[in-house]
């Protein structure tokens, strides 16, 4: 299994805000990272974790990365640079968490659990222009699921949605998802109306990680 080992003097660097951090594996795989694309925290709290600096675990194999809207809606056309928050439009600053898949991984057994918890009706509506379908009487939570109210990839996890209200008492949405892909795995929340493009999300990442790639 590959970890990904950050330099114990990455977060005084980070703080300082002057230089670029590089990241490497455990097989010398280098990545030159630009500081502000390096997550410090996470929004999606105990749902994916990151750690870093001198923090970093032996047996780490993940790294948190952040965009701004704007750079990723010149990468992905109709991505909103913008979406919806409590008091207006916010930057959609989307931030993923990219996990080299372990060898011991819950993977499956999240995805069985989550089958079995998600929600069902059979008033499901398509949400957006998107291929997922939601029961649009929902409240506080839910699920994304395939028209027949199920879930039949076995390389993504069913999107958990929140619930969340504006200001002005109307209602936005942001949702996890986590895709398993050529030995990584991307967990990340977006936006409703950013939900159509999570697969487009998930390239834009690689190909990120790729430019980055120092070897």
């Amino acid at each position: 299994m590959r970890k990904i080992v950050i330099s114990s003097g990455l977060l005084i660097l980070l703080f300082l805000g002057a230089f670029k951090a590089t990241a490497a594996t455990e097989e010398v795989d280098r990545y030159d990272i630009p500081a502000e694309n390096l997550l410090m925290n996470t929004f999606a709290g105990e749902y994916v974790t990151f750690t870093y600096g001198g923090a970093l675990a032996s047996d780490a194999n993940q790294i948190g990365l952040v965009f701004a809207g704007a750079e990723v809606a010149a990468a992905i056309p109709g991505f909103k640079a913008k979406t919806q928050g409590y008091i207006g439009p916010v930057d959609a600053s989307p931030s993923v968490v990219v996990e080299r898949v372990p060898d011991k991984s819950n993977f499956q057994s999240a995805l069985v659990t989550n089958v079995q918890r998600a929600t069902t009706s059979d008033k499901l509506t398509r949400y957006g222009q998107t291929n997922f379908f939601w029961d649009v009487g929902s409240r506080g939570m839910f699920d994304l699921l395939d028209e027949e109210g199920d879930w039949k990839r076995n390389d993504m996890l069913p999107p958990a949605c929140m619930i969340s209200e504006t200001q002005d008492g109307g209602e936005y949405h942001t949702c996890l998802f986590s895709i398993r892909r050529n030995g990584f795995e991307y967990s990340f929340w977006l936006h409703g109306e950013n939900l159509e493009y999570a697969e487009l999300f998930v390239d834009f990442v690689r190909a990120k990680l790729d430019h980055w790639k120092m070897n």
